[in-house]
């Protein structure tokens, strides 16, 4: 490896890596001395999101630094923009030096932040005057481009030729035939003048770097747009690679390749590769569509229509379980992209969350509980969605996964036992049993009696109600008037009712176990009625989910 320091990012190094095999060729990127580096494939976007976080420093002679860098390592179709300095290579084409002499200077002249330039560029062997604006961001126009003169007869000490094929730059066969000198690198730099030697240090960090890239910069685009095939063969997805972002609008296959996933003891000792089900390498086939950088940012950027023709096709082929994850991935993607477009809407939510708290201050409620009304409103408005989104991912997978709306269910009656349990003040315990010749006594696995008493006996009939009190059995029975009124005598519910079957009454729409009528939270205990009414709101919403989910009707919706 070979690197040179860097003046428009201080503290930086450009960094070649010679590769041998199968052909010479160099690999280049930045390089900031520690662990962070920035690979340059020949696109634009690693310089872009390295500006975004670091911007270059663009004093003037930086400034033309810069123009360099970004003219040899940002490649078009023919390769690199060659900037060109000497005098001697336009007397070589025939051309009058002191007719450029503004471009060959290469001056920087300020324009506001910006840095104009006039240049002399080699490209696609031919010589062109040329534009430039350097903005303060690192963006770099062309604001013209003059042809000059053809350069395909310019002598190669002139102008060295070079093959570009991403992420690799190898020079031309014309070079490649005469090997070089014993120490030389067959791939002369085309940026920067003093190049040393990095340490093996050095190059062991670089190159953890590299490995732990992700590969985002060097994705290169490839068009399928309504393109059309019969089979798709393409080994699962795999023989795309992670480099590519593919286009595919309106792309139309007939059939999918899926390899088998091996089975039983074969696929004990399959590679990772082939472990993975076939739904997976098609779903990371589909994620090539994503943009670079951020990757999809609003629901107008996916295209859901391959999802769709993907899963229609697992349909079509029997494999009903990969066909449902594919439409569940389409579901978390669009869903997330509805979420945070809703949620940036802040504008429209922050009057809303304004009005109300103003509302509530002229109720006469306190400055301190308005304000938080009104922050809390703005939360809801602006987040609640992507919160409904992730519990309908999570309670039922989008309507597509029976087990995970069964255990959901479940789950909440869990907790509305437990809920009833505290409210109730009971201790569960596990009765006292007989084994292997042993006697054990009651084991307590919980002792709520601490608690304060919640739930009492329903007495509000209109009518009164005689019960015997349950602390003193043998007491004479008591007349109560109707329950919350003056001189009643609340009676705890004790063993009235069963927990769980009082927790399953209430969160189970449009079934009567003959349980919440016997009891209810004692007048005051006003967040244990919120909690009543709110746990029962949502055992409608889940119970009609789990309904729709276990019986398959939502999974029929979404799989048209």
């Amino acid at each position: 490896m070979r690197a040179t320091a860097l003046r428009c990012y201080p503290g930086w190094q450009l960094v070649e890596a010679l590769v041998t095999t199968p052909s010479p060729g160099v690999v280049a990127l930045l390089w900031d001395g520690g662990n962070r580096t920035s690979p340059l494939f020949g696109v634009s976007n690693s310089l872009h999101l390295l500006n975004a976080t670091r911007p270059p420093k663009l004093d003037p002679e930086a400034a033309t630094e810069y123009l360099k860098l970004f003219c040899h390592h940002v490649w078009a179709d023919a390769g690199a923009f060659h900037i060109i300095e000497d005098p001697g290579v336009l007397e070589v084409l025939g051309v009058d030096p002191t007719a450029y002499a503004d471009e060959l200077r290469l001056q920087p002249v300020r324009e506001g932040k910006n840095w104009l330039f006039r240049a002399l560029v080699e490209y696609s062997g031919v010589l062109f005057s040329a534009k430039f604006r350097v903005r303060a961001s690192g963006m770099v126009d062309m604001l013209e481009d003059n042809p000059i003169q053809d350069t395909q007869g310019m002598p190669l000490h002139c102008s060295p030729r070079f093959v570009y094929d991403r992420p690799f730059r190898k020079p031309a066969a014309t070079i490649t035939s005469n090997a070089p000198p014993a120490g030389e690198w067959p791939v002369p730099p085309v940026f920067g003048t003093h190049w040393t030697a990095l340490p093996e240090a050095s190059c062991a960090r670089v190159q953890a770097g590299l490995r732990r890239y992700d590969g985002i910069h060097m994705r290169i685009p490839i068009s399928l747009v309504a393109a059309r095939v019969g089979p798709l063969d393409d080994d699962g997805g795999m023989q795309w690679g992670d480099q590519v972002r593919l286009s595919m609008q309106g792309f139309v296959y007939e059939q999918l390749d899926t390899p088998d996933p091996p089975l039983g003891v074969a696929a004990q000792f399959a590679p990772p590769v082939v472990r993975n089900t076939s739904w997976k390498l098609r779903r990371d086939w589909l994620h090539l569509q994503r943009p670079p950088g951020k990757g999809w940012t609003s629901p107008d950027d996916f295209d859901s229509e391959q999802h769709a023709q993907v899963a229609r096709l697992y349909r079509t082929a029997g494999r009903l379980n990969d066909a449902r994850e594919i439409i569940s991935d389409q579901m978390q993607v669009e869903g997330m992209l509805q979420a945070r477009d809703f949620a940036t809407r802040w504008k429209t939510w922050l009057p809303i969350a304004t009005a109300l708290a103003t509302c509530c201050a002229s109720l006469g409620i306190s400055i301190e509980l308005s304000l938080l009304a009104g922050i809390l409103a703005f939360l809801l408005l602006s987040g609640g969605r992507l919160l409904l989104h992730e519990l309908y991912r999570l309670s039922s997978g989008f309507g597509l996964r029976p087990a995970y709306a069964i255990a959901t269910f479940q789950g909440l009656l869990l907790v509305g036992w437990g809920g009833v349990l505290c409210a109730n003040r009971d201790m569960v315990e596990l009765p006292a049993f007989h084994f292997l010749g042993r006697d054990y006594p009651p084991l307590t696995l919980f002792d709520l009696r601490g608690l304060e008493q919640v739930l009492f006996v329903e007495t509000s009939l209109g009518r009164d109600v005689v019960l015997e009190d349950p602390g003193d059995p043998g007491s004479a029975p008591k007349a109560l008037i109707p329950f919350g009124g003056r001189g009643a005598t609340p009676i705890p519910c004790g063993d009235s009712i069963q927990p769980f079957l009082y927790a399953a009454d209430v969160f189970i729409p449009l079934l009567d176990l003959r349980q919440e009528i016997r009891c209810s939270p004692r007048d005051g205990a006003v967040l244990w009625h919120w909690a009543k009414a709110l746990y029962a709101t949502l055992g409608w919403i889940v119970t009609s989910l789990t309904i729709l989910t276990v019986t398959g009707v939502l999974r029929e919706r979404l799989e048209r």
